[in-house]
């Protein structure tokens, strides 16, 4: 049974996704517990990858008040390894040497007990393309509403 806990609703506005790839995450026991209690803010996080094809989600909030007492030392902001095949990894890492492409995670998820990421490689929307989408979906809009009438 799969069970959304965020959804990062700006990314089919801001960007063009090419492909979609499941990840895994790696959390401490006191982050599990905050993502099932208030669950994972991913809008404004990205995913970086380092020369040694280290995946990493940067910039995801787990939100940690009042649900965490014995740990001294609570990052909610840090950098989380996402797991990934190699050939997955390679994959991303030859599409990100391309300018313009970037890496957006776009559901946070659970699959079972596992916590699931996925992330799309994406192209940014220049202001024209956004436009012209807005004003094709009021015109499919405005048709739908002529025929229902």
């Amino acid at each position: 049974m799969i069970i959304v806990t965020d959804l990062n609703k700006r990314i089919s506005y801001n960007y063009f996704v090419k492909y979609k790839h499941e990840a895994g995450i790696v959390l401490f026991g006191w982050e599990v517990k905050c993502i099932r209690i208030s669950g994972i803010n991913l809008v404004g996080s990205f995913v970086s990858i380092n020369n040694v094809l280290d995946v990493f989600l940067i910039g995801a909030f787990i939100n940690s008040n009042n649900f965490v007492f014995n740990y001294s030392n609570i990052d909610s902001l840090r950098n989380r390894n996402l797991l990934l095949k190699k050939k997955e990894i390679l994959h991303l890492y030859s599409a990100l040497k391309i300018k313009g492409y970037t890496l957006i995670p776009s559901k946070a998820y659970w699959k079972g007990s596992f916590l699931k990421i996925e992330i799309s490689l994406c192209f940014g929307k220049k202001l024209y393309d956004k436009r012209q989408i807005l004003k094709t979906r009021e015109l499919h809009n405005n048709l739908n509403d002529g025929f229902i009438n």
